[in-house]
């Protein structure tokens, strides 16, 4: 099944594609996706657990520095369509962002969304060190990257009252403090963790996975290159350190409309941070 939706949606957006499989036999397609004129990058795209991802690969070759990672972590912080991390192996920095196909259908236009937003990371990462410097001025900066991205969201309708109407008519006990709705999950395994669920502007609707307040680890570069593993392999959104607090959390911002918040999209979220927190749980 994995074939006919992959090429599907990528002939949709008219790419120029390669079918593999990867070591593990998941099938991918590898293409060239053009940065800024005659200029291009590798680029993978992937159907994973209801998620389309693309990862842009190689994006960046330049040796590991903690200062470089605590910057990345506060774009992942910002973003959340995705993560941005650094591929040891290859020395590079790598990232990958995902749209949710679990609806009926999807649109050419959200396809192109997602790759334009990557594309958009790509373009800025490769005039580092610049794009990682504070500025509103710069237009390699990430400030500036954010900022207009937010100004350019449509209202796709999203609430948090509809959210929350779903989430009680599946008999969740989300409660609702301010403008978030959170709950607290002890699983079987012992696995304990909160989600919360939040909208940014009608535009984005959000989970956040988090442990106790109390369960903290060391903001160290050690813990830093353990959370740029897990933002690797994680299928959308990004793990992110709070350097303050010592605190690990998981979130991410999906692009969605009103009529895709149905009780399997709330379901695969919460799961999604309930997988998260159980990774993080082997963070040392």
């Amino acid at each position: 099944m994995t074939e006919p939706i992959l090429k599907q949606l990528l002939d949709s957006v008219n790419l120029d594609y390669t079918l593999r499989f990867d070591e593990s036999g998941r099938l991918y397609a590898g293409f060239q996706y053009e940065i800024e004129p005659d200029v291009t990058c590798a680029f993978t795209a992937s159907v994973r657990a209801h998620m389309l991802q693309f990862r842009a690969h190689q994006i960046l070759e330049v040796p590991i520095l903690e200062s470089d990672l605590w910057k990345v972590n506060e774009l992942n912080q910002r973003w959340g369509r995705g993560a941005i991390y650094y591929n040891g192996e290859a020395h590079c920095y790598e990232a990958h962002a995902g749209l949710y196909i679990g609806n009926d259908t999807v649109l050419p236009a959200e396809v192109f969304e997602v790759l334009h937003n990557l594309r958009a990371i790509v373009w800025r990462l490769r005039r580092y060190p610049a794009c990682l410097m504070q500025s509103m001025v710069s237009p390699y900066s990430f400030d500036r990257f954010f900022q207009a991205e937010y100004e350019n969201l449509f209202d796709t309708g999203v609430t948090l009252a509809a959210v929350k109407e779903t989430l009680h008519e599946m008999d969740y006990a989300f409660i609702q403090l301010e403008s978030v709705l959170a709950q607290h999950f002890v699983e079987d395994d012992g696995n304990e963790f909160f989600v919360e669920f939040f909208t940014i502007g009608n535009r984005r609707l959000v989970i956040r996975a988090r442990h106790r307040d109390d369960q903290t680890t060391q903001a160290d570069s050690h813990v830093l290159a353990q959370l740029h593993e897990l933002n690797s392999q994680f299928v959308a959104g990004s793990f992110v350190l709070q350097p303050a607090s010592g605190r690990v959390f998981y979130w991410a911002a999906l692009p969605l409309t009103l009529e895709q918040i149905h009780p399997a999209l709330l379901d695969w979220m919460i799961d999604l941070g309930a997988t998260a927190m159980r990774a993080a749980n082997e963070i040392s």
